[in-house]
């Protein structure tokens, strides 16, 4: 039977320069599959392969990344990967891995690996003449996974107004909920309550307020690829201003 994940494994450990013995042991499962002459088997198919396109299955150094082809998000990524594992990863791998991050950057890293690694068993699978990959399959699963944001709705819609040089605060601003003033060269702009008494005065209404509780970096990629958010930053809290009332749970996971 061929098992193409071990398959695959034994190809990138090939790539390392493990000797047969050493990757039978280190594949092998708790039955003793695979043998030392299957082992050897699919190592006489992997060296069948071009070494051209090898090339991708060596370990990928990050010093050279930029000669890769890879910009530094890559090297982003390739750091949080090897704080988790502390593992060699190859060229091919992290390129799947940047593809996926790229088109879901609000997916964990235990998903664009998992995901990662069946692409890379897929493009070993074609490459040693064994099956076809299915990539609208893929591409299917990638556009439906479904991730969770951790987050607190504040109550009441939010306005923003814009004060120019000199002008005070207006007495009616409330000292309620989340209240942001920020004041620079160009004036003062003021995240607060809305007053439906002086809608006239803002330059912008009608936000939700989301107080993150899981500020790790897929939440707020996730939520920075929408054009209609601010962020609002306290020394406890990360805020995220959206343009829309989400009405439930579900409904808010699939904005963010």
């Amino acid at each position: 039977m061929k098992d193409l994940s071990k398959m695959s494994k034994a190809l990138e450990l090939t790539m390392l320069g493990f000797p047969s013995g050493e990757i039978k042991t280190l594949i092998e499962s708790s039955s003793g599959y695979p043998s030392l002459r299957t082992v050897q088997y699919w190592l006489s198919k992997i060296s069948q392969i071009s070494s051209e396109l090898l090339e991708e299955d060596l370990p990928i150094e990050w010093h050279r990344l930029d000669q890769l082809g890879f910009d530094r998000e890559a090297g982003n990524l390739l750091y949080r990967l090897e704080s988790k594992e502390g593992v060699n990863y190859s060229i091919r791998y992290i390129r799947w891995c940047v593809r996926i991050f790229s088109v879901r950057p609000d997916a964990s890293i235990s998903f664009v690996e998992k995901v990662a690694r069946q692409c890379v068993i897929d493009d070993h699978a074609e490459m040693l003449g064994l099956s076809k990959s299915d990539r609208p399959e893929t591409w299917k699963m990638l556009r439906e996974a479904k991730f969770e944001v951790d987050a607190d709705e504040l109550q009441g819609k939010y306005m923003i107004l814009f004060l120019d040089q000199g002008r005070p605060l207006p007495d009616w601003i409330k000292n309620e909920g989340l209240l942001s003033i920020v004041r620079d060269e160009n004036g003062t702009t003021v995240i607060c309550l809305q007053n439906e008494l002086y809608l006239d005065e803002a330059v912008e209404i009608g936000w939700t307020v989301l107080r993150l509780k899981n500020t790790g970096g897929t939440a707020l990629e996730s939520l920075k690829k929408k054009r209609s958010v601010r962020f609002v930053s306290t020394a406890y809290h990360q805020y995220v201003l959206v343009k829309r009332q989400p009405q439930n749970e579900e409904e808010l996971n699939n904005y963010v």
